[in-house]
């Protein structure tokens, strides 16, 4: 499907911002030197990523991605994870059966909704 995209230099990088109805609804991220906080991104091993709290492993747009509530709002495309990651929904103990070794090729951002704070 046809998708308006803008490239935006961050320092000597550049990510995709995707544009729906006026507004970025994701960013991608393709470099390894663009990391989160705790130095997760492109190159990150599933080994890694099994660290995380709840990884979730999914599929989107014929992809394997992995997200945790740790990084809300945040996908990792994992590539190379072998023959399993292409059943698409799989817990922590479905992502251990998946080659460890795999290493993550892209950062989706999406940006993560906050619930209301109780009081």
């Amino acid at each position: 499907m046809p998708a308006r995209k803008l490239r935006v230099a961050l320092s000597r990088d550049t990510v995709e911002a995707e544009i729906v109805d006026g507004r970025v609804w994701r960013i991608a991220v393709h470099t390894p030197r663009l990391r989160t906080a705790d130095s997760l991104g492109v190159g990150t091993t599933l080994a890694r990523l099994l660290q995380l709290r709840n990884p979730r492993g999914m599929t989107g747009e014929g992809r394997f991605y992995i997200a945790s509530p740790d990084h809300c709002g945040m996908s990792f495309r994992l590539a190379n994870a072998g023959p399993g990651a292409q059943r698409g929904d799989l817990d922590s103990a479905g992502l251990a059966r998946l080659r460890r070794s795999a290493g993550v090729s892209e950062v989706l951002i999406f940006g993560c909704r906050s619930e209301p704070s109780g009081g």
